[in-house]
């Protein structure tokens, strides 16, 4: 009696995933458990990371360094301090009428190639003058007048260098449009000059304190 041959297909097994066909994010884990499993040809595949305390604090540094190194250019803040610390310049924007005006400020960030905002709607100041701490170096600002009816902001170049002050002095020139304007209506065009570096002192000691203090812009 002829015997029947019976075929069998062959049964697919389940790949077990090797310890260098993990993913990201198993490394990740394996990292935060203070394991790291790497090939050698002469050791196993789990090798205890002894150095994990040394890792992180690198890393945190490594990450600050970066961090620091792309805000840099633009970095600052609002300062009006008797004496300018080392390693710093200012930056003073008024207007060339008396007013209380908020500012917004840009800065445009040459390794990113975009625009960055040092700061925005920033608060009338008493003497009508907006002081702001930046790196040394030169600078492309980019300005606007958030409680005015404006035609759009206005650029500007600014040198800041260490220890002196730039002033800006941004002209504010209002139109009428319509048949029945009134003063409140106007827009104003922004026209921004910045001036030589000066020597640094208190914002009230400076030559064009008076200018730019708040009253009516009628």
């Amino acid at each position: 009696m002829p015997t029947r041959t019976v075929s069998r297909r062959p049964v697919a097994r389940k790949r077990r995933l090797r310890p260098a066909s993990r993913r990201w994010w198993t490394w990740c884990v394996l990292l935060a458990a203070g394991e790291f499993r790497v090939r050698d040809s002469t050791k196993a595949w789990r090798r205890p990371l002894h150095s994990w305390n040394k890792v992180v604090p690198a890393a945190v540094a490594a990450l600050t360094a970066v961090g620091l190194a792309v805000l840099m250019g633009c970095t600052t803040r609002r300062v009006n301090a008797p004496d300018a610390p080392a390693k710093s310049g200012y930056l003073d924007i008024y207007a060339n009428r008396p007013g209380e005006l908020r500012w917004g400020v840009e800065c445009f960030d040459g390794s990113r190639g975009q625009l960055r905002r040092v700061i925005w709607d920033s608060a009338p100041s008493p003497d009508g003058i907006l002081r702001l701490e930046l790196t040394p170096g030169r600078r492309q600002l980019r300005l606007t007048c958030l409680n005015l009816i404006t035609a759009g902001p206005a650029e500007v170049y600014v040198r800041i260098k260490d220890g002196q002050v730039t002033p800006v002095c941004v002209r504010l020139a209002g139109v009428l449009y319509g048949q029945n304007p009134r003063p409140q209506d106007a827009v104003y065009h922004l026209s921004p000059r910045a001036s030589a570096p000066l020597a640094y002192r208190p914002k009230n000691a400076m030559p064009y304190a008076a200018i730019g203090r708040p009253g009516s812009l009628e």
